[in-house]
């Protein structure tokens, strides 16, 4: 019907206007690890192989908190992470409902020492605050929500309503990508619909060479 198309015209012109901005976003991460054409990504990865994860992951909002401590292999892709490990351990079902992953910038919090609070009055504690709030805000502007590229859930098409139409592919992405060391995180919605948001970060990282 004319909504439907609507919708689909919608996520095409979104796609053509973020695509590009998502191959840039895929082409910095890997390039944070070595590329594929020199090999060097390949040898992080073999560097990390047998690395593990221990990750906490917990609903947003909910008090008190429903959340679970779990630990992954670094190798993962994405995709692999929401269905093989996430959508169990958390209760969901897989292939029901649209998903996507965004790497978080966690805010620092002022260092908790006598001496910085006593030389720093509490308006510039605050400032402090702020501006770290705003360094954080800019670098989210700049990340990307990985997800299907593709698919079947009930909920698809409201993909580009809450991410638009800039989404990496996440069988391209893995876990080692964007949760290397301890506080990394990442928000994970388990269902775009109803936006049920999650945080996961890195508690502990095992094995692998250093």
């Amino acid at each position: 019907d004319k909504c439907e198309n609507r919708v689909v015209s919608f996520r095409q012109f979104l796609e053509a206007r973020d695509s590009k901005r998502a191959a840039v976003w895929l082409a910095d991460t890997m390039a944070a690890h070595g590329s594929k054409e020199d090999g060097s990504r390949a040898a992080y990865a073999a560097k990390r192989k047998g690395t593990y994860l221990q990750l906490r992951v917990k609903i947003d909002g909910l008090v008190p908190e429903v959340w679970r401590r779990l630990r992954v292999s670094a190798s993962l892709t994405l995709r692999e992470l929401h269905h093989q490990v996430l959508c169990p351990v958390m209760g969901w079902t897989p292939h029901y409902h649209a998903y996507a992953f965004r790497r978080v910038h966690v805010v620092p919090h002022p260092p908790n020492n006598k001496e910085w609070n006593e030389s720093n009055s509490t308006q510039d504690r605050l400032r402090f605050h702020q501006e770290q709030l705003a360094l954080c805000a800019t670098a989210m502007r700049k990340e990307m929500w990985v997800g299907p590229k593709a698919s079947g859930a009930l909920d698809f098409n409201h993909t580009i309503f809450y991410i638009g139409g800039a989404v990496v592919d996440d069988s391209q992405v893995r876990v080692l990508d964007l949760l290397q060391e301890e506080g990394d995180a990442v928000q994970w919605v388990a269902d775009l619909g109803d936006w049920w948001s999650h945080t996961i970060e890195v508690e502990e990282v095992r094995g692998g060479e250093e």
